[in-house]
């Protein structure tokens, strides 16, 4: 909670949220996401990143380039493979894939793991011989 992944770094580093000490200044800073979090019900409290897809509408989460609309939750999610060099992208092999032809990290249309989900997916097809999509 006090740390966020760097991308970046491809580290876990402090969280810009940690350096507000009261709830006004952390409330304010909504670039980062900050949200004041009191622990257990006490006078303890911190502040914290929260998520990176806060949305609860499918609009709002769609003007985010962050973000996708995940219909099937249905919430507002972090848009995976959302790298920017062929390392980052090629960390998460089994979602995503750099296509090298527009230098752009994408999701893999067919990572199914489960027969009828791949079957209930119009762009995928089951290998019966590998047991994958």
């Amino acid at each position: 909670p006090g740390c966020v992944w760097s991308a970046v770094g491809l580290a876990c580093v402090d969280s810009p949220c940690v350096a507000h000490c009261d709830e006004p200044k952390c409330t304010a800073d909504t670039v980062n996401h900050c949200q004041w979090k009191i622990v257990n019900g006490t006078t303890e409290a911190s502040c914290w990143v929260e998520t990176i897809c806060p949305y609860s509408d499918e609009v709002t989460c769609e003007k985010d380039p962050r973000c996708d609309w995940d219909a099937k939750k249905p919430e507002c999610v972090e848009r995976p493979c959302d790298w920017s060099t062929e390392t980052e992208c090629e960390a998460d092999p089994a979602v995503c894939e750099w296509v090298g032809a527009t230098q752009v990290c994408v999701e893999k249309p067919c990572k199914h793991t489960v027969k009828d989900d791949c079957d209930s997916d119009a762009l995928c097809e089951w290998d019966p011989c590998s047991d994958v999509a």
